[in-house]
Parts: structure tokens; C-alpha cells; sequence
């Protein structure tokens, strides 16, 4: 039997944290971090598998996580990170895309493409620790 996913929720918004909760809570073990300081307590204390990011947070920006954990070159695997935006603009998801993020999704989400979006990258994480088993 898989292990359920480890997944991390970064978002302020209250109403977004209970839709994606809603959402995801039979297919992940969800953790939640509000700001940008708390998500990176839980990143470094807790074997995470995807992050759901948002761009903007109280204390930073969610992008900032996401070059940090990328750029890490003492993990072997890092998270995979889906970023989230009310920002569609091209130039923002270029952005996210050279900060190592694995996804881009545009608020407000559209449920069906996004859980597709998410089953795609847990399939790709899952796969990407089975070779990280292999070689280790």
C-alpha cells in the first residue's frame, strides 16, 4: 500500500484554506501554514511531498519559499511545488516556472483541471521517490 501524500497548503485567505482542505483531505495529509516564516518551519521539520503556494503573503512571498527549496542542493528531492495565483499575467507564471515551480495554477481554480493538475504532479513526486529509493 502507498503512503498518503504529505501536503502543505501556504495561504492567508481563510475561505481558500477551507476550499482546498475541503477538497483535498481524503487523497492528502494536509498541513497548513499561513505565512511565509510558518511554511518554512513546517518545510524543514516535516517530510513533505507537494506544496500548494501562494504568491502572496502576510510576512513575504510564497516565491521566495519556492527559490530556496529549489536551489537547495543538499536535498535530494525537494518538494514539488504548485504555485497559486489570483496573477495571470504571463510574465508572473514565467516567473514561477524560473523559480523552480512545478505547476501554476490561476485563482480562482477551476476544480476539475486543478485536482487533474494535482493528481499529475503527485504522480510525477511519486515517481521521482521511487528513482530516489533506487538510488539511494
Amino acid at each position: 500500500m502507498m503512503e498518503i501524500p504529505r501536503l502543505l497548503i501556504v495561504e492567508d485567505d481563510a475561505v481558500n484554506i477551507n476550499m482546498l482542505s475541503g477538497l483535498l483531505r481524503n487523497d492528502y495529509q494536509i498541513s497548513i501554514a499561513r505565512t511565509k516564516k510558518r511554511a518554512l518551519e513546517i518545510l524543514e521539520n516535516e517530510d513533505i511531498s507537494l506544496v500548494l503556494l501562494d504568491l502572496n503573503l502576510p510576512d513575504g512571498k510564497g516565491l521566495d519559499i519556492c527559490e530556496q527549496f529549489k536551489s537547495d542542493k543538499t536535498r535530494f528531492s525537494p518538494p514539488f511545488m504548485v504555485v497559486m495565483t489570483g496573477y495571470d499575467e504571463e510574465n508572473t507564471e514565467v516567473s514561477c516556472f524560473e523559480a523552480g515551480a512545478n505547476e501554476f495554477i490561476s485563482k480562482p481554480i477551476k476544480k476539475e483541471s486543478f485536482l487533474a493538475r494535482l493528481a499529475l504532479q503527485t504522480q510525477l513526486m511519486k515517481e521521482a521517490k521511487r528513482k530516489e529509493m533506487c538510488l539511494s
